[in-house]
């Protein structure tokens, strides 16, 4: 629990230990799940050689949390007072309710006893039903005393996402299944149900997504029920969907540094599912793996119906009711013989099922900055490399790392890092991309970061900027000198 642990560990993209292979860099918090277990129950850690290996405790992402006061102050893990979570790898910050004492307080919107029907009067976001009002006691009254009081010193409060609210369950706890030492006064009942923000497909509008905090089960109910709420806010802006066709196989989701495998399997059972994914060699890698629950509901969208998630990429993908299910790594740890799945027939929908049950099985895999090559062109033609911009701007900035190769020639856009990514600027390739010695890539826009790496190579910026160097960030220039110039970086700090 305690985040200053990880301050002595790798900055590389993953590193192995005797236990586990960590995933240090990862933008999604790990699912908290620490043991192993087979088809029966828990067994010590399997080697690679041995059957059941490959599971959600073998592959860790870093998992952390800090304690913040009414003024959003950093606390030390032993406070005993706390007002608001921050998430340190997702950066969004959490509420922290009020002790319970079995009576609603709605004056008070930090009163954990209080339940809210679902409404939202934005035509943009309620899927097409504002759900109900309930005279005043919804989840948009609920956010609006939040921001109106400006709780923590900030008004942009909001209902988390199906996928941020279903993010903080640990899968290593049940009753309530969260990390209970940061987020304490969890209402203990029967239901524990949390209301997201995410409504209903396109299919039925008259339902919401919520999340069952007891257990971490992920449902969709009619919006006149009345739940728990839980806000949340944003540190840095929420990236957009973007996923990118590789063409050999295998798909890239550059927010989260994941590339998956794009055809589809046979149907399999837990342990095989587990060996299938470990043994695949797919486009000349070989460290694939049986993604985790929180990587897999990654990938589904928030509104597409049967399937839920891109089918111009995933032309196969199942969305029979009965055979969309597709497993997971992580086990459902208050009944060890399940595991959790997801199933794509209508949005993000965690279910448990026996492990010796047959289901579909998608493959994930961490990859490299490197790995992901993104080109750009003047006329927004890239000779059939994919994919491809006409712009620097409306490249993956702030996706994620990755590499972005200019083509002979002057572009416009600007540049603006603010996230700790990794982003290379790769220029003086020739039209077919084959070298990086066809002459010079000129961008006519302003360069300006503020946080992360950035390293230029055959890249002319001839527009202003500034530039703010930060611990452990670095501004990296390599190239042949009549190639790099940043003379018209006029405003430098150091």
């Amino acid at each position: 629990d305690n985040h200053d642990a990880w301050s002595e560990w790798s900055n590389s993209r993953y590193f192995t230990t005797e236990k586990n292979v960590v995933f240090e860099n990862s933008s999604l918090p790990d699912t908290g799940q620490t043991k192993f277990y087979d088809n029966r129950g828990e067994i010590s850690k399997p080697s690679a050689e041995e059957s059941f290996y490959g599971q959600d405790s073998n592959y860790k992402r870093k998992r952390s949390y800090t304690k913040l006061d009414a003024k959003g102050d950093e606390l030390a893990d032993s406070a005993s007072s706390w007002v608001m979570v921050r998430d340190n790898v997702t950066g969004l910050i959490w509420q922290v309710k009020d002790q319970t004492d079995g009576i609603a307080d709605y004056s008070n919107p930090h009163d954990a006893d209080n339940t809210y029907a679902w409404f939202d009067s934005n035509s943009l976001t309620n899927g097409g039903n504002d759900g109900s009002y309930n005279n005043g006691l919804n989840t948009e009254e609920f956010i609006y005393d939040l921001n109106n009081s400006h709780f923590g010193g900030y008004s942009d409060w909001r209902m988390p996402t199906v996928k941020e609210l279903s993010q903080i369950i640990d899968s290593c706890r049940i009753d309530p299944a969260l990390t209970t030492s940061y987020f304490e006064n969890t209402t203990p009942s029967d239901f524990y149900i949390h209301w997201s923000s995410t409504s209903g497909n396109d299919y039925d509008s008259s339902n919401a997504w919520c999340v069952y905090l007891g257990y971490g089960h992920v449902y969709i109910n009619g919006k006149s029920n009345t739940y728990y709420a839980r806000a949340v806010r944003s540190q840095k802006s929420q990236p957009s969907k973007l996923l990118i066709d590789n063409g050999d196989g295998t798909i890239s989701d550059p927010n989260t540094g994941l590339m998956w495998q794009q055809g589809e399997t046979e149907r399999m059972n837990w342990g095989e599912s587990l060996n299938y994914c470990e043994r695949l060699n797919l486009a000349g890698y070989t460290d694939w793996r049986l993604p985790d629950r929180i990587e897999l509901q990654s990938l589904a969208g928030d509104t597409d119906y049967e399937p839920c998630f891109d089918k111009i990429l995933f032309p196969g993908v199942h969305s029979d009711f009965l055979t969309s299910y597709y497993w997971t790594s992580t086990t459902y740890s208050c009944i060890p013989s399940f595991a959790w799945l997801v199933n794509f027939y209508g949005n993000v929908n965690p279910a448990n099922n026996g492990k010796t049950d047959q289901h579909y099985v998608r493959a994930v895999r961490t990859y490299e900055s490197n790995d992901l090559v993104v080109y750009i062109s003047k006329n927004g033609q890239c000779n059939g490399h994919s994919p491809c911009y006409n712009s620097v701007e409306n490249a993956c900035l702030d996706s994620g790392d990755c590499e972005i190769r200019i083509s002979d020639g002057f572009l416009m856009g600007d540049i603006t890092i603010n996230h700790h990514i990794k982003l290379t600027l790769s220029g003086g390739w020739d039209v077919d991309y084959n070298s990086n010695d066809g002459g010079e890539s000129i961008i006519g826009g302003s360069l300006t970061i503020t946080a992360g790496t950035i390293i230029v190579e055959g890249v002319v910026i001839e527009g202003t900027g500034s530039l703010t160097k930060l611990e452990n960030d670095k501004f990296d220039c390599w190239a042949p000198e009549y190639w790099l110039s940043l003379a018209a970086l006029h405003r430098i700090k150091w």
